[in-house]
């Protein structure tokens, strides 16, 4: 542990070097693996895999004018770590460079320069999972749309899987004991290969490719799981000498599909998904068949400037950051200013969720405290009242202490891990509609919020809604607007209700920028 401590820490001076850098955070991770896999046909094999990793963080400036960036590298030992220091250095002042001299655009279309790492998410999520075999089992149309020989990309675009590589990453067997292999999934811009288990290749008469992967010894190994019911029986105990004795135990149901009309060339069209403590089979097969009936229902707007009904995750996970103690304690919260102040409308009451029934997790943090109810708001009346902490951080910035702690048993516990929910409206979503119909989002991927508390997403699938029953989808769209506005004087409210198609949970009610892609 010294050597590992010492390492961040040597990378960790780098960043104290810079005094335009308000915020910093270090973290060296490592993991050893050791595997061994027999079967019936005869596979005896042994093998294990290690990785070893840093990642220091930093933001430049306060508010709304901030930078947060990161240097990322992972390696199959903690040695190969040793000397990357100039390369640390060489990002640090990059990144500061970018901050300095950023400059404001206006929407449009750019010629975009990629990192890598947005190349390979883009790579990932836009073919990855179309080159996963099992969505080709049964279904002619998805064969047809992704046959081997098509031409998918420039002559350029070259992609190959390759599991052999040292590394992150490093996977020289799968879990059914096969090689793994050099894979060309696109060459010159046309399909070449996918990815595939013993029982995929089979189907398809091709060759494994070593890409077989289990939950765990006990499960089959498969290439993705698309629809499942999962039982799951939690437990958590605190002990330790200070004198807790906590103990929580649940068991509930988790229920996803990933729904897709024959002809789709998609992973999926829509979805539908629930965590509860008892199966409601009629209203799961009844919900289901709304949402396949509205999805295939296409409709227009006449009304431009509807309501827009959304999950609260979507729009409170800026406040899981920026609510948190030790960015507010080093000054580099976008709140930081305005703790103490009405900033929002005067309906709108966040809170710390810690009801077990409501959240199915513990109401007790990592640390075994139980927050009062006194503390849990976080926002009250449109005023901001406390960040969220643990022990440590409350002490050392002198903020009250909400009982936030997260971590694992063997870590230090840092703020996180909070749930968050908007005090409902004791108004159901009809009611909040008052008349009107809205636009309820139910598959939104790719956005998130700037540093000044702008959000923006594509919606990929929204229903139009009079509050009681899905109408139908209406074409895809993007929605967008600053926190400052939507849980301002566009907040609307949240339902008393419970949206069963949407998860079972209360949608928040907002006015947001809605534009048809």
């Amino acid at each position: 542990m010294p050597e590992k401590r010492k390492l961040l820490d040597s990378y960790l001076e780098l960043i104290n070097k810079h005094q335009e850098i308000t915020h910093w955070s270090g973290i060296y991770t490592d993991s050893h693996c050791e595997k061994k896999i027999f079967s019936s046909l005869g596979t005896n094999l042994r093998f294990d895999t290690q990785i070893a990793g840093l990642r220091p963080g930093i933001r430049f400036g306060t508010g709304k004018d901030v930078f947060s960036e990161s240097w990322c590298k992972a390696e199959d030992g903690i040695d190969k770590l040793q000397k990357l220091h100039s390369e640390a250095k060489a990002h640090i002042e990059q990144a500061q460079e970018f901050f300095e001299k950023a400059e404001k655009i206006e929407g449009g279309n750019y010629c975009v320069v990629l990192s890598p790492l947005a190349a390979g998410i883009f790579a990932h999520e836009s073919f990855g999972h179309k080159s996963e075999a099992d969505f080709m089992i049964g279904d002619d149309s998805m064969k047809k749309e992704w046959s081997l020989g098509k031409k998918v990309g420039a002559e350029i675009l070259n992609i190959c899987d390759n599991g052999q590589i040292s590394g992150s990453g490093f996977c020289p067997f799968d879990d059914e004991g096969t090689r793994a292999e050099k894979t060309r999934l696109i060459c010159c811009g046309r399909l070449e290969g996918r990815l595939h288990s013993a029982q995929t290749a089979a189907e398809l008469a091709e060759a494994t490719t070593g890409n077989a992967r289990s939950v765990g010894f006990e499960f089959e190994p498969i290439v993705i799981i698309s629809n499942k019911v999962n039982m799951n029986s939690i437990e958590y105990s605190i002990e330790n000498d200070g004198g807790p004795d906590l103990k929580f135990a649940d068991t509930c149901l988790s229920v996803s599909f990933l729904l897709k009309e024959a002809t789709s060339t998609g992973i999926m069209d829509t979805f539908f998904g629930i965590t509860d403590r008892k199966l409601e089979e009629s209203r799961i097969i009844q919900t289901v068949k709304e949402i396949i009936e509205a999805y295939q229902n296409k409709v227009e707007l006449s009304d431009l400037h509807l309501p827009i009904i959304i999950d609260q995750s979507m729009l409170t996970r800026l406040f899981l950051r920026d609510l948190n103690g030790k960015l507010a304690g080093n000054n580099a919260s976008l709140f930081q200013q305005q703790i103490g102040q009405k900033v929002f409308n005067e309906n709108f009451t966040l809170k710390i969720a810690n009801d077990p029934v409501e959240t199915f997790s513990p109401e007790f943090d990592s640390e075994g405290t139980i927050a009062p109810a006194k503390l849990l708001n976080l926002v009250e009346n449109g005023r901001i009242v406390r960040p969220y902490t643990d022990k440590r951080t409350a002490l050392q910035y002198n903020f009250e202490y909400t009982g936030c702690a997260g971590g694992a048993y063997d870590s230090v516990p840092s703020p996180g891990t909070c749930n968050f929910e908007i005090n409902h409206s004791n108004k159901t979503l009809k009611e909040l509609l008052g008349g009107r119909h809205g636009i309820l989002v139910a598959i939104a991927s790719g956005g998130d919020f700037t540093s000044d508390g702008q959000f923006a997403s594509p919606v990929q699938v929204a229903y139009l809604t009079d509050g009681e029953n899905l109408l139908g989808r209406l074409p895809e769209r993007t929605i967008s607007g600053s926190i400052f506005d939507f849980f301002g004087e566009n907040f609307i409210g949240v339902s008393s209700d419970k949206i069963y198609c949407a998860g079972n949970e209360r949608l928040a009610v907002v006015k947001l920028d809605c534009k048809r892609l």
